[in-house]
């Protein structure tokens, strides 16, 4: 069986990967309250709620699919039953 990930885990979290111009970084901060800040090369910023800090932390760890697939859909099962 495989374990959940733990996707929300607070703080920064950094993440090296390979483009066409060399090598860069992503970092993703993760508040309290679950939504995070995504710095890519540290040039571009990108707020996000926490639905998408689960969905981009889910993504930068590769988790498969259907493990990223279970984790979110509880997630969005109740933000439509509200």
């Amino acid at each position: 069986m495989e374990r959940r990930p733990r996707p929300t885990e607070i703080g920064l979290h950094t993440y090296r990967f390979l483009s066409d111009d060399g090598s860069g970084r992503i970092h993703l901060r993760i508040a309290g309250d679950g939504h995070g800040v995504l710095f890519i090369d540290v040039t571009d910023v990108i707020h996000l709620n926490p639905t998408a800090t689960v969905m981009a932390k889910l993504a930068l760890d590769r988790v498969p699919y259907p493990v990223a697939r279970a984790t979110l859909l509880p997630r969005v099962d109740r933000h439509e039953r509200q």
